[in-house]
């Protein structure tokens, strides 16, 4: 008989490390993205969006800030999955400048960020007792500027 070997690709890989971002495993996770290429296997957004993810739930920000640095290096922009858990990473860690310089830099690849990242930060910035009441209408009103655009 012969023995069925098989080979990891993109989408075993991107699946292992989406499980140790949901165990909490952020080590693991970046250690599987870093042995992607020895493999020969490049990684895709997916697979930076995952770890980046796991870096966020292990309060990782400055890895995740690492890491969304290295994808162009990689040849891979940035998408929006990838920018809110950064984002989230350095909310969770009181990195207020980080997460407005990341949300200005969302801007120079062509995204928005999505309703869900600015009503996170809306939430963790009420909780902190860090928004006045002025602020927090005009952060509302501005989470509402996607859908006026959309629908109008």
């Amino acid at each position: 008989m012969s023995e069925l070997r098989l080979l990891p690709d993109v989408i075993s890989y991107n699946a292992a490390i989406s499980a140790c971002e949901k165990a909490g495993l952020w080590q693991v996770a970046l250690s599987l993205l870093s042995s992607m290429p020895a493999m020969a296997v490049n990684p895709s957004e997916i697979s930076y969006s995952a770890a980046i993810s796991s870096c966020e739930k292990g309060r990782q920000w400055q890895m995740a800030l690492s890491l969304l640095s290295q994808m162009p290096d990689a040849r891979l922009s940035p998408n929006l999955l990838c920018f809110a858990a950064a984002v989230l990473a350095c909310v969770k860690c009181n990195r207020w400048r980080d997460t407005f310089v990341l949300l200005d830099d969302m801007l120079g690849f062509s995204l928005e960020p999505n309703p869900f990242t600015l009503s996170t930060l809306l939430a963790e910035c009420e909780q902190r007792g860090l928004l006045s009441t002025e602020q927090k209408l005009a952060t509302a009103m501005c989470l509402t500027q996607p859908f006026a655009r959309s629908i109008g």
